[in-house]
């Protein structure tokens, strides 16, 4: 992990390709941290969501125009969407904005919308799997995570994992698309992980932005939790604005919150000593029924994968053979989906090791946590 740029204390790191951000300070100060040394990120990413949604709009009119009515295009939807997301932002967050438009190059209404950069695409596939215990070779935790999103592909190398150290709260850190100042993946100095897989298929499609955003929330969360007590408190008194299940993990145990504006619940586990998640409900008493696996991007048969697998390797799995399990295609059994799947993490909670692969890039990089957070 070599230095290559640094600004007012905050550090830009390259790890075989991977970009992090380290940043430190109160918010303001690590705005304009990151808003330097992510500065040429964050313009490809605003770029290309205006080519992206530019093309489907034009391409939008002009089947309703011959339909001869005309609606709203996707660009003008993604911009109202930044302005909703970022309407209920805590003040901390809003510092930060202030901050990034300071040393960027871009505006605040432009970094609104990179912002919203996953909010502009809701087919978001993804699996995870965490195994401990008699699941494990050392009795150890380990968690692994595929993030499936063909269509995002041209912004892979926009990826950035950042490190945040906020002045008065815990540290740190998330993997996303630069500009995203969210939690879609995390983990804290504490040793807590969290992940989040849509869930859209069992309780819907519907985002209710009159509600804070359930990403923002996770990323204050992290700021503010210290154990697995605080996550539970938490996700039993907050509402989610959408529909999604996210993955939390300690160094002793992984859970599943199937959590939507209908409420939360803990989804059950076949086994003691793994979790595993897909993108539809599992918990019994949900009144959705079970989706369609070919109009739900095979969340079925990928669950089914990743549970045949946890048990053929059951007792053998350690960050090795969970890299190899998550990268194994659903066409060979495991939850790989061809050509889909855009990154893949593996954490070790208790060790705070993280190890990333992004696709049509170099193997599998080991991040050493201990020396980010």
């Amino acid at each position: 992990m070599e230095i290559v740029k640094q600004y007012e204390g905050g550090k830009l790191y390259l790890a075989n390709g991977i970009r992090i951000v380290d940043i430190r300070g109160d918010w303001f100060t690590m705005g304009r941290q990151y808003g330097c040394l992510a500065k040429e990120n964050l313009q490809h990413v605003l770029d290309f969501l205006k080519e992206k949604t530019i093309e489907e709009t034009k391409s939008q009119r002009d089947e309703e125009t011959k339909k001869g009515g005309s609606e709203k295009g996707k660009w003008e939807r993604v911009v109202e969407t930044a302005e909703k997301l970022f309407s209920r932002y805590p003040e901390e967050l809003r510092a930060f904005f202030k901050g990034m438009a300071e040393t960027s190059g871009l505006s605040e209404e432009e970094l609104r919308i990179v912002n919203a950069v996953e909010y502009a695409e809701p087919a978001f596939m993804c699996s995870a799997l965490a195994a401990w215990g008699p699941y494990s070779t050392d009795q150890e935790l380990v968690f692994g995570r595929n993030y499936d999103a063909m269509s995002y592909l041209p912004i892979k190398d926009d990826l950035l994992v950042t490190v945040y150290h906020p002045e008065g709260m815990l540290s740190a850190l998330t993997v996303g698309y630069a500009g995203e100042i969210y939690c879609v993946n995390g983990f804290n100095e504490k040793g807590l992980f969290i992940e989040l897989n849509n869930g859209m298929p069992s309780a819907g499609f519907d985002i209710r932005y009159d509600l804070n955003a359930s990403t923002t929330e996770l990323l204050m969360l992290l700021f503010r939790a210290e154990n697995m007590q605080d996550v539970d408190r938490f996700f039993r008194e907050t509402q989610s604005f959408s529909s999604i299940i996210i993955g939390v993990a300690d160094e002793n145990e992984a859970r599943s919150y199937e959590w939507c504006t209908a409420g939360t619940k803990l989804a059950e586990q076949s086994a003691e000593g793994q979790m595993m998640q897909t993108n539809h409900y599992v918990h019994p008493d949900w009144p959705y029924d079970e989706p369609n696996d070919a109009q739900s991007w095979f969340t079925l048969t990928r669950r089914k994968n990743v549970c045949q697998m946890a048990e053929r390797f059951k007792g053998q799995i350690d960050a090795d053979r969970m890299c190899t399990i998550m990268q194994t295609p659903m066409a060979d059994g495991g939850p790989m989906f061809v050509p889909f799947t855009l990154y893949q993490l593996v954490v070790e909670p208790r060790k705070k090791q993280m190890r990333m692969r992004i696709t049509e890039g170099p193997d599998w990089t080991s991040i050493d946590m201990n020396k980010l957070l």
